[in-house]
């Protein structure tokens, strides 16, 4: 599911552990007076944002089907439809860390999983690693644990997914 900016929007669902793996695509948020031509150049930008975010929204739902049931973050969506770029989103979570934001359930145990497994924590009292600032700052420092808050997260492993198909050398046509 995309977030823009608000939980109202659902534009797609999946069902963790369904065994053909299917995804949902909510359409009604196109507009009835939708016009797909190509030929008309004024529709063209309204034509990209929906087919961004209708691609955004299927990687996401993609990741979910394929087993990963969380989502610990979502990120916005720019005027064309794109999720944000990577170093907007990281500093967006790490803000919404060091603000206390982020401190979901879903996030904590991640995270609580990760400094009880990680023998670099051991002498710590993992509540006092929850803090928010304290959090910031290794998040901030410590790149294994950034690298699976972002493979776990579905928005912003689609991220990667997309930027790394688009740095791709692969013929077209």
């Amino acid at each position: 599911m995309i977030d823009q900016g608000t939980n109202s929007n659902v534009l797609g669902f999946s069902y963790v552990n369904d065994p053909l793996d299917r995804i949902f695509i909510n359409a009604e948020f196109i507009p009835d007076d939708f016009s797909p031509d190509e030929r008309e150049y004024e529709g063209y930008a309204q034509q990209q944002y929906y087919v961004n975010l209708i691609a955004d929204t299927m990687r996401h739902e993609a990741i979910h089907a394929l087993g990963s049931p969380d989502d610990y973050f979502y990120l916005r969506v720019d005027t064309e439809g794109n999720l944000e770029d990577v170093e907007s989103s990281i500093a967006r979570i790490e803000y919404h860390i060091l603000t206390g934001n982020m401190l979901s359930e879903k996030f904590v145990y991640l995270c609580k999983t990760y400094f009880m497994t990680n023998p670099v924590y051991k002498a710590y009292n993992i509540e006092s690693l929850l803090i928010p600032s304290t959090l910031y700052q290794i998040f901030k420092r410590d790149d294994y644990l950034r690298m699976i808050f972002l493979i776990n997260n579905p928005d912003t492993l689609s991220l990667i997914i997309r930027d790394l198909a688009k740095r791709s050398k692969f013929p077209h046509g």
